[in-house]
C-alpha cells in the first residue's frame, strides 16, 4: 500500500542524508551496476544492513535516489571502485554491461559505446564521441583512457541520449565521475598494490579543515608502473605504461546559503609500444573474392596463437630517420590538466547553480603503423587541445509538487593535430618523411535548456525536459581551405514514472539526442570536379548533416521480501537517422569500377571522410539482480542485450568495397560492440575468530559476446569469460586483499578492427588484416590499505 509521495532526496551541502526506508535497497552496493557486498563494509555481519546508506544520484542535475529515478542508470560507489579495483575505463567496462570499451591498440584514444551504438572516428578527435564523459558534471574532451577513477565519490553510467540536460556528444548516454567532497573530519589514505608482471603503485590521500566548518581541503596523489605482458619479435617491451596523478579539491561553505568546490587534477601518462599485432593477414584467408575486386579475406573468429614473447611488430625506431621528427623513442606520451568549478547559493527557497570546468592536454606517440613483423610504416601524431565551459542553472525546490530548473551552457574547444608517415627500414618506395597532415578545428556551442516535473497524484509524476543547441564547427584543410558548418536543434526527453507501490516504480519515457554537423576538410582542397564525383560515388560533401536518434523506453525499478532482492529492468527500441559512418574512401577515376585493384595512384583518390550511411535501428533489454542471500553472502547478475542494424539500401564505402558497387548494407550489425555481455558477483564474509577483522572471499565473473571488427561483418573476437578471485581480511583501519585476475587464462582479444595490410602493400594498403589489441593475461597480486 502507498504511505503517500513518493520524497525526492536531496542533500544538504554536499553531506548525504542519513538511510531511509530504502536503505537496504541499495544493500549490494550499486543495484543497477555492480552489486556491493555486505562482506566489503568494515562492520560485522549482524549490522552490515544499517551500515549501507543510500545511494544519490545527480543524472538529471538533482540529487535522487538511485531507485527513485526513471531512467536506465548503473551507479558505482567509492565501496565498488575499491572492492573489484577498478582504477580505469578498461576496468570499468568489465562491471557495466551494455559499455564497451573501444581501444585503438594504444592508450592514445578510446571511445566509449554504450547500448551496442558503435562509430569509429578518426583517430584523435574526441569531439564526435557517441556517448561522453563527465567529470562532476563537466563535459570532458580529452583522451579518456587517461581518465582516472581511482579516489572518486561515485560513477554513473547513464543509458540512452542525454541531450536534454548533458548536451552534445551524448547520443547513446553518459558517464559522470563525482569527486570526493572533503569534509570536516581530519583523515587520510596509504594504499600500495604489488603484482606480476612488474606492476606496482602508490597512492595516497589526505583531507581535513583548514577553518573549522567553512573551508575543507583534499590531496591526492598516485603513481603507477607497469611492465606490460608481452615482448615484440625484436626484443622490445610491449605495453608499457607509467602514470602519476595529482589532485587537490577544495570545499568552501561560509554559511549555510553557499557552498564552492573546486577540483584540479593533473595527469601525466608514459607508454611504451602497445601490445598490438595485425591478425587475419594472407595467406591465412579463407573467404572471398568479393565484388569486382580479387581480394580475399579472413571471415571467422581472429585470435592470437602466437607467443607472448615474439609478438609481429616492431619497437626499434630505423636508426637512420633518428632526427627526422621531433620524437625517436617508440611510445605514447600525454600531459593534461582539468580543473572545475562548482558553486551554488541558496536564495530562499531556489538555488543558483554555476559549473565550469577548463581542459588542456598535449599528447604525442611515435608507433609502428603496421604494427606487423615488417617494417613499412612509422607514424608520429601530435595533439594540442583546449576547452571551456560554463553552465549556469536556477532551481526550485525538490519537494514541491511542480519542481523545475533552467539553464544556459557555453561551451569552446581548439584543437590542432598533426600526423606525418615515416618510412621504414623495408619500404624503398616513398621519402624517408611525408609533409604532415594538419588539422585546425575550433569548437562552439551555446544552448539554454530546461526540465519541468509534476506530481499528478501522489503515485504518477510527468516530467518534460528540453534543450536547443547551436553547435559550430571550423576546420582548416591542409591546402588552406576554410569549412564551416552549424547545427540548430531542439533535443526534448518526456518521462511519465508510477510508483505502483511503495518498492515497485514503472517507467516510459521518449528522448530525442543527435550528433551535430561534422566536416571533411581534405575535401575541400579538391577540384570541384573530383568533389563532386566523391559526392556522387560515396554521398561524401566537404560538410556532413547531423545525425539524429529517437529512443523509446521502458523500465521497472523493484525490491522484494524487505529488500533482500533487488530486480531492475529495463527495454528500449531507437530509432538512429543519418549513421555517419567513417571509411578510407578510394576514389575510382578511371570509372573502371575497380577500387580494389587499382595499384595506379593516377587513378585513384584516396581520403579518410565522414560520409551519411544507412539509418539504424537499435533495440535492447537490461537487467540487474542482486540478491542478500544471508547478512553474510550476496550475489548478483548484471546483463544486457543489444542489437545495432542497419536498415535500408543506402550506400556503406566500406561494404561496398567488400561487394561491389551498389550493395546494400541492410541487415548488418554494427562493429566492435557485443550483443550479449553479462557480469555475476558473489561474495562471503564472516568475522575472524578473536580479532575485530572480518575475513572475505569475493569472485566475479564478466562475460563479453563476440564483437564484429567492423560493418562488414566477416571477422570477430570471439566470445571472452574473464573471472577473478579475491579474498582477504580488514577492519576500520586495515585491509589486505589477494587478487588473481582471468584465472583461467581467456585470450580473446581486447579490441579488433579491420585494417589495411600496409605491410605487405605500402602503395594500396587494399589487402585486408585486422589490427588487434591482445589479451590481458593472468595476473596475481596484492593490495593493502591503511586508514588513518
Amino acid at each position: 500500500m502507498i504511505s503517500g509521495k513518493k520524497k525526492k532526496y536531496t542533500s544538504v551541502n554536499g553531506i548525504l542524508p542519513r538511510a531511509t526506508r530504502h536503505s537496504m535497497r541499495l544493500l549490494l552496493g550499486t543495484a543497477l551496476a555492480m552489486p556491493i557486498t555486505i562482506g566489503m563494509m568494515p562492520v560485522t555481519t549482524s549490522t552490515a544492513s544499517a551500515a549501507v546508506s543510500e545511494l544519490i544520484v545527480t543524472a538529471r542535475k538533482r540529487e535522487e535516489s538511485l531507485q527513485t529515478v526513471p531512467l536506465s542508470i548503473q551507479a558505482f560507489s567509492a565501496e565498488d571502485i575499491e572492492r573489484s579495483d577498478i582504477t580505469s575505463l578498461q576496468d570499468l567496462q568489465n562491471f557495466a554491461p551494455g559499455v564497451t570499451l573501444f581501444e585503438n591498440k594504444d592508450r592514445e584514444y578510446g571511445q566509449v559505446f554504450i547500448r551496442g551504438m558503435s562509430n569509429v572516428p578518426p583517430v584523435g578527435d574526441t569531439s564526435r564521441e557517441l556517448a561522453s564523459i563527465f567529470i562532476d558534471g563537466v563535459y570532458y574532451t580529452g583522451g579518456i583512457p587517461g581518465v582516472n577513477i581511482d579516489d572518486l565519490e561515485r560513477v554513473e553510467v547513464v543509458k540512452g541520449p542525454q541531450s536534454a540536460l548533458f548536451g552534445r556528444s551524448t547520443f547513446s548516454g553518459a558517464i559522470n565521475f563525482v569527486t570526493k567532497t572533503p569534509g570536516n573530519e581530519f583523515k587520510g589514505r596509504l594504499k600500495a598494490k604489488l603484482a606480476t608482471d612488474d606492476e606496482y603503485e602508490i597512492a595516497g590521500s589526505i583531507e581535513g579543515p583548514i577553518v573549522e566548518d567553512k573551508l575543507s581541503a583534499r590531496g591526492y596523489v598516485r603513481y603507477r608502473d607497469f611492465g606490460g605482458q608481452y615482448k615484440a619479435a625484436d626484443g622490445g617491451d610491449l605495453g608499457e605504461q607509467e602514470d602519476l596523478v595529482l589532485s587537490g579539491t577544495a570545499y568552501f561553505t561560509p554559511n549555510d546559503n553557499f557552498d564552492l568546490k573546486i577540483n584540479t587534477s593533473y595527469v601525466e601518462q608514459e607508454d611504451g609500444p602497445p601490445a598490438s599485432t595485425l591478425l587475419g593477414r594472407a595467406p591465412t584467408h579463407n573467404c572471398g573474392p568479393f565484388g569486382t575486386g580479387t581480394h580475399t579475406f579472413f571471415c571467422g573468429d581472429v585470435e592470437y596463437n602466437g607467443s607472448k614473447d615474439s609478438v609481429p611488430t616492431n619497437t626499434i625506431y630505423p636508426s637512420v630517420h633518428v632526427g627526422a621528427v621531433s620524437r625517436s623513442d617508440p611510445g605514447f606520451s600525454r600531459e593534461f590538466w582539468f580543473t572545475s568549478w562548482e558553486a551554488n547559493l541558496d536564495i530562499g527557497e531556489y538555488t543558483l547553480s554555476y559549473l565550469g570546468g577548463y581542459t588542456d592536454e598535449e599528447d604525442d606517440i611515435l608507433s609502428d603503423f603496421d604494427v606487423a613483423g615488417e617494417d613499412a610504416f612509422w607514424t608520429l601524431r601530435t595533439r594540442e587541445m583546449d576547452s571551456i565551459s560554463h553552465e549556469l542553472r536556477l532551481s526550485s525546490p525538490d519537494e514541491d509538487r511542480f519542481s523545475w530548473l533552467i539553464g544556459v551552457y557555453a561551451f569552446e574547444q581548439d584543437l590542432t593535430s598533426t600526423g606525418t608517415f615515416v618510412t621504414g627500414a623495408d619500404n624503398p618506395f616513398f621519402p624517408a618523411v611525408f609533409a604532415p597532415n594538419i588539422t585546425d578545428r575550433k569548437l562552439k556551442n551555446t544552448a539554454v535548456f530546461a526540465s519541468a516535473s509534476f506530481d499528478v497524484t501522489d503515485q504518477l509524476t510527468l516530467t518534460a525536459e528540453g534543450r536547443y543547441q547551436d553547435d559550430e564547427v571550423e576546420s582548416q584543410a591542409a591546402g588552406g581551405t576554410s569549412l564551416s558548418g552549424s547545427t540548430k536543434a531542439f533535443l526534448p526527453r518526456v518521462i511519465v514514472d508510477f510508483q505502483a507501490s511503495d518498492d515497485i516504480l514503472l517507467y516510459a519515457l521518449a528522448s530525442k539526442g543527435n550528433r551535430p554537423t561534422t566536416l571533411n576538410p581534405t575535401l575541400a582542397d579538391l577540384t570541384p570536379a573530383n568533389q563532386a564525383l566523391f559526392t556522387s560515388t560515396f554521398g561524401a560533401e566537404p560538410v556532413v548533416d547531423e545525425e539524429t536518434i529517437w529512443n523509446y523506453e521502458i523500465g521497472m525499478k523493484s525490491s522484494w521480501f524487505d529488500d533482500q532482492l533487488i530486480v531492475n529492468l529495463a527495454a528500449f527500441v531507437a530509432d538512429w537517422e543519418g549513421f555517419q559512418g567513417i571509411t578510407f574512401a578510394a576514389l575510382d577515376l578511371n570509372g573502371d569500377l575497380d577500387v580494389l585493384d587499382t595499384d595506379d595512384p593516377a587513378n585513384r583518390e584516396n581520403h579518410v571522410v565522414t560520409i551519411p550511411g544507412d539509418d539504424v535501428e537499435v533495440i535492447g533489454v537490461e537487467g540487474e539482480i542482486d540478491w542478500l542471500i544471508t547478512d553474510s553472502w550476496s550475489a548478483g547478475l548484471n546483463f544486457a542485450w543489444n542489437e545495432s542494424k542497419y536498415k535500408g539500401s543506402k550506400l556503406d564505402s566500406t561494404i561496398a568495397r567488400f561487394f561491389g558497387p551498389g550493395a546494400s548494407s541492410d541487415g548488418f550489425e554494427l562493429g566492435n560492440v557485443p550483443n550479449w555481455s553479462a557480469t555475476i558477483d558473489t561474495t562471503y564474509t564472516a568475522p575472524l575468530a578473536n580479532s575485530d577483522f572480518n575475513w572475505f572471499i569475493r569472485g566475479e565473473g564478466a562475460y563479453v559476446g563476440s564483437r564484429w571488427a567492423s560493418v562488414v561483418n566477416a571477422a570477430e573476437t570471439g566470445d571472452s569469460f574473464d573471472v577473478n578471485l579475491r579474498a582477504g581480511i580488514q577492519n576500520e583501519r586495515f585491509e589486505v586483499t589477494f587478487f588473481a585476475e582471468n584465472i583461467f587464462q581467456d585470450e580473446t582479444v581486447e579490441s579488433l578492427r579491420i585494417q589495411g595490410d600496409s605491410a605487405a602493400d605500402p602503395i594500396t594498403f587494399f589487402p585486408r588484416a585486422y589490427e588487434a589489441v591482445l589479451p590481458k593475461r593472468r595476473q596475481i597480486g596484492v593490495t593493502a590499505t591503511v586508514n588513518f
